[in-house]
């Protein structure tokens, strides 16, 4: 096995520090309105939750924006709300389907009551992620109304 080079690592000086301050201040981030688009969706690249179809969020959001047509920028958030919220309720679903079939058929150890201890622990918190989720896109969905109204 090869000797591995150790790399000391050092702090920062307060001069790099300083000049790495001014140089963030000057960064104005992208200019043009394709390069804003570009990089407004960064944070959104690998947002997949457990036992997501990679393709669900671009399918969900499609179906939510032709459906609701979101008009004004606190539209398209609250559609978003929706979007993320359906995302959740589904991925508690599967979740639950999970914690069914493996708690209670790897009872290795353990009764079977102490397996449904287990299980049932773990259904409750899904549970509660569920209707945290339900509860905001229903909270969306008023709002998004309310929004229009306003505006008509």
């Amino acid at each position: 096995m090869p000797a591995q080079k150790l790399v000391k690592r050092t702090s920062s000086t307060d001069k790099q520090i300083d000049a790495n301050r001014r140089n963030a201040r000057k960064s104005k981030g992208p200019v043009s309105p394709s390069g804003r688009a570009i990089s407004s969706q960064n944070a959104r690249k690998y947002d997949l939750m457990p036992f997501e179809n990679p393709k669900l969020p671009a399918q969900l959001t499609a179906q939510y924006y032709g459906h609701y047509i979101p008009s004004s920028k606190s539209e398209r958030r609250l559609v978003d709300i929706m979007v993320f919220s359906d995302r959740v309720r589904r991925c508690c679903a599967a979740l639950e389907d999970r914690i069914y079939s493996q708690e209670l058929a790897d009872t290795e150890g353990r009764t079977l009551a102490e397996a449904a201890a287990s299980a049932s622990r773990h259904l409750l918190m899904v549970h509660h992620r569920r209707n945290a989720a339900q509860c905001a896109h229903r909270n969306a969905l008023r709002q998004l109304v309310a929004v229009r109204v306003q505006a008509a």
